[in-house]
């Protein structure tokens, strides 16, 4: 049975995990969420302008008061730059189950970030609140998302077809990853 206790903060050796905060709009659309190369793979469209991205800001603030509610900011520990965030997307209350997605700026791209915040955010779901298996998909052109899935100890369990729609509105493939815990 899950243990549901809401977005905690966590640290890394390299990174803190924190909830999000209107402040954050400005770094947010900058750093990742109006890129169009940011965003290729992923199946959200960048954001026009501030506007958008505060409005978004706004419903996932709102949202830290529920405790089945799982979004973290990822944040430099040495400058505290905003940098990329982390979420849960669904959960599977029934087989103790959620799945995740994740977004990280360009900029950070190819230093082991991402992999280093996404462990931190699995070991938190497995041992605070009780998951018994984790899950990710990405589209199955984005290779590097799959190497981050692989480096975080996930198996690759197969492309389920034409599952999800683009940023553009075309029906993808997506790679489904997973991790158990361990028992």
């Amino acid at each position: 049975m899950l243990i549901h206790i809401g977005t905690q903060k966590i640290e890394t050796e390299r990174l803190i995990l924190r909830k999000f905060k209107f402040l954050d709009a400005d770094v947010m659309f900058k750093n990742w969420a109006s890129d169009p190369e940011n965003c290729k793979y992923l199946f959200w469209k960048e954001h026009k302008d501030i506007d958008e991205t505060k409005k978004i800001l706004s419903n996932w603030i709102s949202n830290y008061e529920r405790k089945d509610y799982y979004r973290w900011a990822i944040c430099l520990k040495r400058t505290k730059e905003l940098i990329g965030g982390i979420d849960i997307i669904l959960i599977f209350e029934h087989i103790d189950c959620v799945e995740f997605g994740y977004v990280l700026s360009k900029k950070y791209w190819n230093r082991g970030i991402m992999t280093e915040a996404f462990k931190a955010a699995q070991n938190f779901m497995f041992k605070k609140v009780n998951c018994h298996r984790i899950q990710a998909k990405h589209d199955v052109r984005n290779l590097a998302s799959g190497k981050v899935m692989k480096k975080t100890g996930m198996e690759f369990e197969g492309i389920l077809r034409k599952l999800c729609k683009s940023n553009i509105g075309e029906w993808v493939d997506v790679s489904l990853y997973s991790i158990l815990t361990i028992i």
